[in-house]
């Protein structure tokens, strides 16, 4: 969905198959709250051990007494999370510790896009498909040289009020269906960021199948799937290069390909969001660039970032291709409770192209000391322009030339126990001319929803959401105000 053009709708009936799928997530919602609050289970005996102490639990050593959290100077103390099996075991971090705790959220880290985690190590768990080969040759060939194969499917379904679409809203874009969203294999090999001896490097590929394809496809790159309106579409959406060097400053990295544009709190990929569906505000600014990107990390509480990209979803031997420049800066307290990360995401001459908004955003993350560190926030706004914008792609009734659109978005999140966590999703979207949606209104949307592993390969994420908008109707291709959606995916990974 790119500089105002909407996407054609397919009016299929309701599936009976679908009312299972639904129902079976609703009622997986309801096993485990109801769960959660049995006494003598194991996460109502952990939340209430947890209870009685102001830090994650956590076993000083032999002769040291454990510290309050409100006893220690806030500038003096960085937030520990609980340790898990995996970090035990891993190389000692080169930096803050963790600001969070993943699992269960989807990443342990403050936001910053476009870099491996400079001086952290890689700790990720390996799945199925590793696991099957590992004791063969080629798999003992890959753990060698520290590649990895894997991937995951995503199968989501939603109900409505909507009966013909639910765009403006995202991904789940086809009313009281059942899709397949996503479909992912990835082979990738992260550099050594801890280190600092040598250079080192790595490399990424990600290839995906399913309805989301629309939203990843690029000009260039199997875009005729998308012109031609498929429901389903592959897309090679990631392929970069790595490089990693540990003499400059702290450390910095050089990425070198196609990418995910860097600034947002969501991601286009399932297991990196909070929730299934995904905020107005990311659904329509940038999703992938092709170009270079240099992060260099100062010390442990600044990182920098700048770049040059051929443009927005578009290809570098295409003629929608436009030199653009990309600025960013990462600030983390010394107590690493707050987060601000700023980004100029397009720099160029503005003029209407192919998706070639002009995007700057601020993200502000915060780690609550209250409720015994089990909750956190961020909060993203962004404002975004273009000039010499045709009235071809804007609705009847707007001037032809400036167009801008401006909006904020909150999450507000908090950990049940290792598997689970409970998100709310409060936003405003201001789209003035209606290039970025097809309505020249302004929206909320206001969304609830719940992610639990069932076991470190499998999550289900049910969640419901109202979203309105206020100048015109927007909703159900155009005929209504507002929208009311339950929806639920489970992510498998292998």
């Amino acid at each position: 969905m790119r500089s105002g053009q909407r996407i054609a709708h397919l009016n299929i009936s309701l599936m009976p198959v679908w009312k299972c799928f639904f129902f079976a997530g609703l009622l997986s919602f309801a096993c485990l709250i109801s769960h959660f609050n049995q006494p003598g289970s194991a996460e109502s005996d952990a939340m209430t051990a947890l209870s009685q102490t102001s830090l994650p639990a956590t076993s000083p050593p032999s002769g040291l007494e454990p510290v309050s959290l409100e006893a220690t100077s806030e500038t003096d103390t960085a937030t520990k999370p609980e340790t898990t099996p995996l970090e035990t075991d891993a190389p000692a971090r080169r930096g803050l510790p963790a600001p969070l705790e993943s699992p269960p959220f989807p990443s342990g880290e403050w936001q910053i896009g476009g870099t491996p985690m400079i001086g952290v190590p890689d700790t990720m768990d390996t799945y199925a498909l590793m696991d099957s080969i590992k004791k063969t040759e080629f798999g003992r060939y890959l753990n060698r040289h520290r590649i990895k194969l894997y991937g995951w499917v995503d199968v989501g379904a939603n109900i409505s009020s909507s009966s013909r679409s639910n765009q403006p809203a995202a991904y789940a874009i086809y009313s009281n269906q059942v899709h397949l969203d996503q479909l992912l294999l990835r082979v990738e090999r992260l550099p050594d960021t801890v280190q600092q001896d040598h250079i080192d490097w790595g490399f990424h590929l990600s290839n995906i199948y399913g309805i989301d394809y629309r939203y990843t496809n690029t000009k260039g790159i199997f875009s005729g799937q998308k012109t031609r309106n498929r429901r389903y579409g592959y897309d090679p959406i990631l392929a970069y290069v790595d490089v990693y060097f540990p003499k400059i400053a702290r450390g910095a990295t050089l990425r070198v390909g196609r990418y995910l544009s860097i600034p947002d709190i969501e991601g286009q990929l399932a297991p990196d969001n909070y929730m299934f569906t995904h905020s107005l505000l990311y659904t329509f600014d940038t999703f992938t660039q092709q170009g270079g990107l240099l992060t260099v990390k100062l010390n442990d509480q600044w990182q920098v970032q700048g770049g040059l990209a051929v443009g927005n979803d578009v290809s570098f031997w295409t003629n929608g291709r436009k030199l653009t420049g990309i600025a960013g800066v990462q600030w983390i307290s010394k107590n690493n409770r707050d987060s601000i990360y700023l980004v100029a995401n397009s720099i160029n001459d503005a003029r209407y192209s192919i998706n070639n908004v002009q995007q700057n955003n601020i993200t502000w993350s915060h780690h609550f000391r209250a409720f015994h560190d089990r909750w956190h926030t961020k909060t993203e706004a962004y404002y975004i322009w273009l000039h010499h914008v045709p009235a071809s792609v804007l609705p009847r009734n707007v001037s032809p030339g400036f167009t801008n659109a401006y909006g904020a978005v909150n999450y507000l999140v908090g950990r049940i126990n290792s598997k689970a966590f409970v998100t709310f999703r409060n936003e405003i979207l201001n789209d003035q001319q209606g290039q970025r949606t097809g309505f020249a209104t302004a929206y909320t949307s206001h969304g609830f929803g719940v992610t639990y592993w069932l076991n470190k390969s499998m999550a289900i994420r049910p969640e419901f959401r109202y979203e309105r908008s206020y100048a015109t109707r927007a909703y159900n291709q155009g005929t209504k105000k507002d929208q009311f959606m339950g929806a639920v995916d489970l992510i498998v990974r292998f």
